[in-house]
């Protein structure tokens, strides 16, 4: 499963609503139901950056000029804008990234195009210096609003010819991406949120476990992390312990693989 948030926007010119899956257990029982990557997005929204006005020397990033702008510390990351299931072509997106409204859109052949909303041209498709590089993949819409420095992460099942690769949900949630991931990565809620499907009480304890730090990837990695769960999945027969790897590769995104699910 690859973990990702994405920000709270609107789009321009429909008036239709993103959708919205109420329930997180009912949504972790159905992609349970897959062995291979799943993909489920978190919307989050922030307040607006203090921004001077475009002009033809600076990079988007030098448009923001608020100093307590926290954005700063991953400008030239790649982020998440939207599930590419989820846009149509030719139509303007307005959504916030990093607390920077920014609009975007694709064209019928694919081409992404995004750039900081200043209020001046937003409605527009006509791009300046404000302009973002962009990209897509995973099935997702990538952005950044400074100079990346590395390309995305690597997951390397995306690629096998025989996974198959959907985007599972997208749920609305008002709150940091730190503290999605956080609590995306936290073992010992999984008893108490979860009854039934991933936990049970009193099986509450969670075991030792490794964590390593990958440099070269630039990811954290913990491996080992144990827990007993009476229905790992639709099809489990029993419960059982499961052996969770967690990847943590950008500090927006995380993926986890069951290294010992049974599904028979």
């Amino acid at each position: 499963m690859f973990f990702t948030y994405y920000a709270e926007g609107e789009w321009l010119s429909s008036e239709r609503l993103y959708p919205f899956l109420g329930n997180p257990v009912i949504l972790e029982k159905y992609t349970q139901n897959f062995c291979n990557m799943n993909n489920v997005s978190l919307f989050f929204q922030m307040a607006r950056p203090k921004m001077t006005k475009v002009s033809t020397y600076q990079s988007p990033s030098e448009l923001i000029v608020d100093s307590a702008w926290p954005g700063r510390t991953v400008v030239n990351d790649w982020q998440v804008l939207r599930s590419v299931d989820e846009v149509d072509p030719d139509i303007i997106y307005q959504t916030t990234l990093l607390d920077v409204s920014v609009l975007f859109s694709v064209s019928k052949s694919g081409e992404v195009n995004a750039w900081i909303d200043d209020g001046s041209n937003s409605r527009s498709l006509s791009y300046t210096s404000n302009s973002l590089k962009t990209c897509v993949r995973y099935g997702y819409i990538w952005a950044s609003l400074g100079d990346p420095n590395k390309s995305i992460f690597d997951i390397p099942e995306y690629e096998e010819s025989d996974r198959r690769n959907i985007h599972a949900g997208t749920i609305r949630v008002n709150v940091s991406a730190p503290r999605v991931i956080e609590n995306f990565l936290d073992l010992a809620h999984f008893a108490f949120v979860h009854p039934g499907s991933l936990g049970q009480e009193p099986y509450t304890e969670i075991k030792d476990y490794d964590v390593e730090i990958h440099e070269e990837g630039d990811e954290v990695r913990a491996q080992r992390c144990r827990v007993w769960q009476p229905l790992s999945n639709l099809i489990a027969k029993e419960g059982f312990e499961v052996d969770y790897i967690y990847r943590v590769p950008h500090p927006y995104c995380a993926i986890l693989y069951k290294a010992n699910a049974k599904y028979v």
